[in-house]
C-alpha cells in the first residue's frame, strides 16, 4: 500500500497553523529554513511560508511595540529597551531577516503576492533602514523605480556604509549620500 502524507488545503493550513504561537511558528520556520528550498514547491509553498512568517511576525509585534513589557507591565530582562536596540542579536535578527526578505522577494511573484509582500514591509514588528530597503525593492520590482530610488538614499543617510544598501543603489542608479560615496572609495582604494 502506497502510504503518502495528506496534503493541506490553504483553509486547512491556516486553521492548523492558527493557535500555534510564535514560539512553536519560530520553530516551523526554522525547520523550514534548515532543510532548504527544496523543501518547497512552486509559488503556493512559498505563499503558504510567507503565511506562517507574518504569523510569527503578529507574535513579535506587540513585544515590539511595548518595549519587551508584558501583560501586567511586567518587563523581561532579555526585553529591555536598551540592551534590545544595541544587542549584537538585533543586529544578526536584523541581517537573518533582510537575508529572508530578499529570498522571498526572490520566490513570490511581487503582483500575486502583493497584499503580503506590502504587509511585511510595513509589519510595526519591523522598522528602520531594514523595513525600508524591502520597500525599495518591491518598488523597484514593480517599476517604480523613483519611490525605489528615494528609499534607498533615505536608507543609506541612516546606514551609508550598508554594503547591500550601496550595491542596490548603485543597480538602480540611485544617488549616493556624500558618506557613502566616501565609504565606497576608501574601499576600492
Amino acid at each position: 500500500m502506497n502510504a503518502r502524507r495528506k496534503r493541506f488545503d490553504r483553509a486547512s493550513f491556516h486553521a492548523k497553523v492558527g493557535g500555534l504561537d510564535a514560539n512553536a511558528l519560530g520553530k516551523i520556520l526554522w525547520n523550514l529554513y534548515w532543510r532548504g528550498p527544496a523543501t518547497l514547491r512552486g509559488q503556493d509553498a512559498w505563499e503558504m511560508f510567507c503565511d506562517a512568517y507574518l504569523a510569527a511576525l503578529d507574535g513579535f509585534a506587540p513585544r515590539a511595540r511595548t518595549g519587551g513589557r508584558r501583560r501586567g507591565g511586567r518587563r523581561s530582562e532579555a526585553w529591555s529597551d536598551d540592551e534590545w536596540r544595541r544587542s549584537h542579536a538585533q543586529q544578526r535578527r536584523a541581517k537573518n531577516l533582510a537575508e529572508w526578505h530578499g529570498l522571498l522577494l526572490d520566490r513570490l511573484d511581487v503582483h500575486d503576492s502583493e497584499r503580503r509582500l506590502d504587509r511585511i514591509a510595513s509589519h510595526p514588528a519591523l522598522a528602520g533602514p531594514a523595513a525600508d530597503f524591502m520597500k525599495a525593492r518591491i518598488r523597484y520590482l514593480r517599476g517604480d523605480k523613483e519611490e525605489a530610488q528615494s528609499l534607498i538614499e533615505g536608507c543609506l543617510e541612516q546606514q551609508p556604509g550598508h554594503r547591500e544598501f550601496i550595491a542596490f543603489a548603485r543597480k538602480i542608479s540611485a544617488k549616493l549620500p556624500r558618506r557613502s560615496a566616501e565609504i565606497l572609495r576608501e574601499g576600492d582604494s
